[in-house]
């Protein structure tokens, strides 16, 4: 599903240049939709440590082909990972919805002073978006495409 766009049509648009514009960003939206769904999971993951950087955080590590242990990158906010804690993530892409099993795994690797972040292409099933939401020592966000 696109982004909310409430409020973001220009004003003195000529009739009906508000649904070209919705049908531009519907379009677009399925485009970048599709793009996605057909990168490979590093090629993914690579995208999500671009993003954060973007963000403006530190990515010392991201984790190379092979088993990773549950933790594809690690983010700090300053360049020597002294202010804050740290920010793991686990990033899925595919088609496939996340179950709650690998958010309790991944939850498993986030200590108390960290975060974790599980951002996953074909979404997340209730059960595990009910698992993060009730973690009370940590902080687990869930992300969808």
């Amino acid at each position: 599903m696109p982004p909310s766009t409430a409020g973001s049509t220009p004003a003195g648009l000529p009739a009906g240049g508000e649904r070209a514009i919705d049908a531009a960003r519907d379009s677009a939206w399925g485009e970048i939709e599709r793009h996605m769904a057909q990168m490979a999971p590093y090629e993914f993951q690579r995208l999500v440590a671009d993003l954060l950087r973007a963000m403006g955080w530190h990515v010392p590590w991201e984790a190379p082909p092979g088993p990773d242990g549950g933790v594809d990158i690690t983010a700090f906010r300053d360049p020597l990972g002294a202010t804050g804690g740290r920010l793991k993530v686990q990033a899925k892409s595919g088609a496939m919805t996340v179950r709650c099993e690998p958010v309790r795994a991944f939850a498993a690797t986030v200590n108390e002073d960290e975060a974790g972040l599980m951002i996953a292409t074909g979404g997340f099933t209730d059960e595990a978006d009910t698992f993060a939401r009730y973690q009370a020592r940590k902080r687990l966000a869930l992300v969808d495409l």
